[in-house]
C-alpha cells in the first residue's frame, strides 16, 4: 500500500506539473494573432483560422456594422493561479531547491516578456 500511495503522490505531482508548465507556456505567448483575427474576413478567415495561435483569446465579437471587440486571458490572475496551483503542491524537501530553481526560472521569464511588450 505504500507504494500506492507514493506513486499516487508522484502521479499527482506530475499532473500538477504538466498544469503548471502549460499555464506558463500560455502566459508567455503574444497576441498577435488575436488582432489579426480581427482584420480576417471571409475565406480568408476559414484559410487562415487554423493557423493562428489564439491560446490568449477569452472571448471575441464581430457586431453587424464591423466593430470588433476582443478580451484576452487575464495574465495576473492566471499568474496567481499557477502561483497557487505549485503553492498547493508542496514538493517533498529534497525536490525543494529545484522547485525553487523552476519557479526563479519562470519568473524571470515572465519579467523578460513583460519588458519586451509595449503597451502603446
Amino acid at each position: 500500500m505504500e507504494t500506492e500511495r507514493g506513486g499516487d503522490k508522484a502521479g499527482r505531482q506530475t499532473e500538477v506539473e504538466q498544469w503548471a508548465k502549460m499555464l506558463a507556456r500560455r502566459l508567455l505567448r503574444k497576441s498577435n494573432d488575436v488582432v489579426k483575427l480581427a482584420y480576417l474576413e471571409g475565406d480568408t478567415l476559414s484559410e487562415q483560422l487554423d493557423r493562428l495561435d489564439l491560446s490568449l483569446l477569452n472571448e471575441f465579437k464581430r457586431s453587424a456594422n464591423g466593430a470588433v471587440e476582443i478580451k484576452l486571458i487575464d495574465r495576473v490572475k492566471a499568474l496567481g493561479e499557477l502561483a497557487a496551483l505549485l503553492e498547493r503542491s508542496t514538493p517533498p524537501e529534497d525536490d525543494a531547491a529545484q522547485a525553487r530553481t523552476q519557479a526563479d526560472s519562470l519568473y524571470q521569464a515572465l519579467e523578460r516578456r513583460a519588458g519586451e511588450q509595449s503597451y502603446d
